[in-house]
């Protein structure tokens, strides 16, 4: 499960992009939605179904969130009137597609949306308004489906018709941190300190997982080593696991498919302290692999702020 959260809270960076519509092949040589050869047809879509579902995350916040996705008019021309096209939701997509329906109240959504004159194009918006109360080791969906349209003369495009919108929520310890810090080995030497933006990655509901962007990193899982110019252990990110109450460190392990490491804690105070006003959360975390005193790492995180 925990890998499974990881790689579709990867994905929001992909599929949340608003994926072309005219000029996708598929709509090109009119693989998706209306079929007329004459290209005159006046058809309503959601440009993104062919990629449903739509996978995103959410942080873990009391404010409110949104999340969105697109109608189309399929058409040569712009909309010569308002169009009015309205939305239900379909329960029957989101247990189809095996994902979680959200709690009564839990997401706020549109039963109509309008694409405006001398348009094409009209978002649908997903508000999520207290995420914090939605547990993260669940994927959530909505279903959405296009029901009706006016005025007459449009075609509800029959296979772009539905789509599914899901997401996870991110733990209380994901976020972009500045992460000060140094590793003691020094056969090769590889003790000089970094200095770097890391991001923590939620790997379950109070786990995370270090992730090294680029730049300076490798846009993987990695933790850096050696300085602050990019240099990493090739398989080699640590995995946290936190006391949601204490908020104590509790283990330390190598990230699921690297390097078969053993991990270790260093001493008893690995934690995370929550920040207070304009006092910015931190993490101190001291670890090293394979049992070995040599192999050990020694690190400060100054959370910055949210994941994009």
């Amino acid at each position: 499960m925990k890998k499974n959260i990881l790689k579709f809270a990867t994905l929001l960076l992909a599929s949340a992009i608003f994926i072309g519509c005219l000029k996708d092949k598929g709509f090109d040589n009119q693989e998706y939605g209306i079929k007329d050869p004459s290209g005159n047809s006046l058809g309503i879509s959601f440009p993104q179904a062919p990629s449903s579902p739509i996978l995103g995350s959410l942080n873990s916040l009391t404010t409110e969130q949104t999340l969105s996705t697109d109608v189309n008019l399929e058409s040569a021309s712009f909309a010569a009137t308002d169009v009015i096209v309205q939305i239900v939701s379909n329960p029957t997509l989101v247990a189809s597609a095996g994902y979680n329906a959200i709690p009564s109240g839990g997401v706020i959504m549109p039963t109509s949306v309008t694409i405006k004159a001398g348009t094409r194009l009209v978002p649908v918006t997903l508000r999520i308004p207290n995420s914090s109360l939605l547990d993260a080791t669940k994927i959530y969906a909505v279903g959405l489906s296009i029901s009706s349209v006016s005025p007459s003369g449009y075609t509800i495009a029959s296979n772009l018709k539905n789509i599914v919108m899901a997401f996870s929520i991110k733990n209380k310890y994901d976020g972009v941190y500045q992460l000060r810090g140094y590793h003691n080995r020094n056969i090769p030497d590889y003790t000089a300190p970094y200095n770097v933006k890391i991001h923590l990655v939620t790997t379950g509901p109070n786990s995370v997982v270090t992730f090294y962007p680029a730049p300076p990193g490798p846009n993987v899982n990695a933790h850096p080593i050696n300085g602050s110019g990019g240099a990493y252990y090739g398989t080699f990110a640590p995995e946290f696991t936190f006391n949601t109450t204490t908020n104590a460190c509790t283990a330390v392990q190598m990230w699921s498919g690297y390097a078969p490491l053993t991990m270790g804690l260093l001493g008893t105070t690995n934690r995370y302290v929550p920040g207070v006003g304009a006092t910015p959360a931190m993490a101190y975390l001291a670890f090293n692999y394979n049992g070995n005193p040599l192999r050990s790492f020694f690190d400060t995180l100054t959370y910055i702020g949210p994941r994009p």
